[in-house]
Parts: C-alpha cells; sequence; structure tokens
C-alpha cells in the first residue's frame, strides 16, 4: 500500500499517445514535475504530457538565475545553495496552478528528494503533496 507521502506513477509514454489515456483529470494530480538526468528526454517526455493534459509547460531550466546558466556552461556542477532560489521559483510556479486549481507540468532534474520536498511544498509546510506527481523518466540502451 502506498503512502500519502510517496510519489505517484501516472503514465507511460505509449499510453500518453493513446486517444483518452488521461481522460477524468479530475482525478489526477494537479501538477507533474517531469525528472531525470540530463539527456534523459524529460523535457520531451513533459511536453507530451502536457499537449495530453492541454497545459502549460514549463522548462525547469529557462528558471535558472544567469548566474547558475553561467557555472553550467563552464561545466562547473551546482551546489545546493546554487538551487535553492531556482527550485523556490519552480515551487511558486506550481503551488500558483495549485490554488488555482489548473494543471501544470513542469520538467526539472528533481534528482534528490529534498528537492522533491521543495517543489512538492512539503518543505515549507503547504500540505500542497498530494496535487504534485513526479514522474521519473529514464533512458534505456536501445
Amino acid at each position: 500500500m502506498r503512502s500519502a507521502h510517496q510519489p505517484r506513477s501516472i503514465a507511460t509514454v505509449s499510453s500518453l499517445q493513446q486517444p483518452g489515456a488521461l481522460i477524468q483529470h479530475r482525478l489526477l494530480p494537479k501538477c507533474y514535475v517531469v525528472g531525470g538526468v540530463s539527456g534523459s528526454g524529460k523535457s520531451t517526455v513533459g511536453r507530451m504530457l502536457a499537449d495530453r493534459l492541454n497545459c502549460p509547460f514549463y522548462e525547469g531550466d529557462d528558471y535558472h538565475p544567469k548566474a547558475n546558466k553561467d557555472k553550467m556552461h563552464s561545466g562547473i556542477p551546482l551546489q545546493d545553495e546554487d538551487r535553492w532560489p531556482w527550485l523556490d521559483v519552480l515551487a511558486d510556479i506550481i503551488h500558483q496552478h495549485i490554488i488555482r486549481d489548473e494543471l501544470a507540468v513542469v520538467a526539472c532534474s528533481a534528482l534528490k528528494q529534498k528537492y522533491r520536498d521543495v517543489l512538492s511544498g512539503r518543505a515549507t509546510g503547504q500540505q500542497q503533496f498530494k496535487d504534485v506527481a513526479f514522474v521519473s523518466v529514464s533512458m534505456r540502451a536501445a
């Protein structure tokens, strides 16, 4: 049995391509965070999901401050201190959609549980975690 704090799994990519696969979205979470390592396809899957749900898609990397983008372009790994302000911005986007009762999809690596806690509101006690589903995308060798 899944506890209330465990992420929900939602759909495979193939089910997103089937008409009507995600009908009755009222039963589904309000926001989906599509996560995975760089190059895993999280943006592609996120866009597909947003198209199927007919809702906005947010590319998380677009919300990094310039200093973070400069580090990433220089090959310098980001530290937690670099990520917190960025995660707060994404968490606010998610929260705004939830309070407006609107669907949204966000692509964000969200590799650590503490990052997912911020995005779901659990870290701030906003209790919106039931309205956020995390979709993990991983690459498979063909």
